[in-house]
């Protein structure tokens, strides 16, 4: 899968405050990019599985269903564009006397999406049933993204913290 749009970021706010005799910053930034991905899905209308969990032998199928009802099957590439992508970030940077280094305290993120768009190549064999269920997706997008927001929460607070880090 490749990953595409981070790396042309804008800042469009920053704040920077300092007290505890200049010593301790807080900062308020927004960032706004662009997030595109692409990829190779396979998905089988129904795939059996067997996992040995905790010396227990489990089964569990990877059934792909549009409106939790039709089966869906497929095997392409995929393209999930993010036209606007908005990162509110707030954190507290501490002056270590020990390490003479400022510490990330604390970090708090908002994101927000939008402009969310959805295509997967040879869905359902191509053709009719594929550009429907492109559509589907499309219209509930938004729903899958806000399933998975958690995770995309965590990941961008990481790589966030991480280059902050490189930068103290």
């Amino acid at each position: 899968m490749s990953l595409y749009g981070v790396s042309n970021m804008d800042v469009t706010d920053l704040k920077v405050l300092r007290y505890n005799a200049l010593q301790d910053l807080t900062i308020n930034v927004t960032l706004e990019s662009s997030l595109r991905l692409d990829g190779r899905y396979i998905l089988d209308v129904k795939k059996i599985y067997n996992v040995c969990y905790k010396k227990q032998h489990i089964q569990f199928f990877n059934q792909g269903t549009a409106l939790g009802v039709l089966p869906v099957s497929g095997n392409g590439y995929f393209t999930i564009v993010i036209s606007s992508m908005i990162i509110d970030a707030h954190t507290f940077l501490a002056w270590s006397g020990d390490k003479q280094s400022l510490i990330m305290r604390h970090l708090d993120i908002h994101l927000d999406l939008s402009g969310l768009y959805f295509d997967f190549q040879d869905l359902m064999g191509g053709g009719l049933m594929g550009q429907t269920l492109n559509l589907i997706i499309n219209f509930m997008g938004g729903v899958v993204i806000d399933q998975q927001k958690s995770f995309i929460h965590s990941k961008v607070a990481e790589v966030f913290h991480d280059t902050m880090s490189d930068y103290l």
